[in-house]
């Protein structure tokens, strides 16, 4: 297009190409006083961003830092994102089910509490929770539409240990049933080291997949009757079995 200046080999305008051109990380930006940050992303052999680098720059000369904030993503077989680090040390952990749904999501430590506080990089430690202290974790349940018919949220409490093998892993485990619906077993039930608040909700939808009503179980796992409450009687599906665990 005319009049964008745009470097007609990268399409990036002119100015601009030079101001990044110039912003190596630990020199000065020279002549460009506008650029505010720099951020590089690294790819992988599949063409995904496994790493990117956040440099902050000196508002005043221009120097863009030798040090970045960098967040690193792993990736399952199927092309999913199943962990992300990010530059505060806070890890984000996704595990899918069989139609590719995300089906379970954790937030841990990713094993820096009882790694001398570096999180662990690898791929076998990205793909499991075994050996992180899980802060929260909240697991979905889809019926034959795809809809998400219910959803489980654990809290860990902060009494909980942190130290030790006994303390790492998942707050629950989850059973994704045909009906949508999950089976929760909260760990606190045989493991006061992980113990935690599990919160419940349930959506339910018409035939035109269309959601009619929402329940908000909070941490009681007693059966919620729609009928009841809703002056169309609504018919509910059968009951979610997670409602039915015992409260921890």
């Amino acid at each position: 297009m005319a009049g964008t200046g745009a470097n007609s080999g990268t399409g990036v305008p002119d100015q601009l190409a030079s101001q990044i051109a110039a912003a190596t990380p630990g020199e000065t930006s020279g002549d460009s006083p506008n650029l505010v940050a720099v951020t590089q992303n690294n790819y992988d052999s599949q063409n995904r961003i496994f790493e990117t680098l956040t440099y902050s720059v000196d508002p005043t000369t221009g120097n863009v830092s030798q040090t970045a904030l960098t967040t690193y993503t792993f990736y399952g077989p199927r092309g999913n994102a199943i962990e992300t680090v990010s530059p505060t040390g806070l890890v984000t952990k996704n595990l899918y089910d069989g139609a590719n749904r995300l089906f379970e999501t954790f937030t841990t430590d990713g094993g820096a509490v009882n790694n001398a506080g570096t999180p662990l990089l690898t791929y076998a430690a990205a793909s499991s929770v075994a050996g992180d202290i899980v802060i929260n974790q909240t697991a979905y349940g889809y019926d034959g539409d795809g809809n998400n018919t219910e959803t489980a949220h654990a809290q860990r409490f902060n009494t909980d240990p942190i130290l030790g093998t006994s303390a790492e892993g998942a707050l629950f485990t989850a059973v994704e049933n045909s009906d949508g619906s999950l089976t929760i077993t909260p760990a606190g039930n045989t493991d006061a080291n992980l113990a935690a608040r599990i919160y419940y909700t349930a959506t339910y939808y018409d035939s035109a997949d269309r959601p009619i009503a929402t329940v908000n179980a909070g941490t009681n796992p007693g059966i919620v009757s729609l009928d009841a409450q809703n002056p169309r009687k609504i018919s509910k599906p059968a009951a979610h079995s997670a409602f039915l665990e015992p409260n921890c």
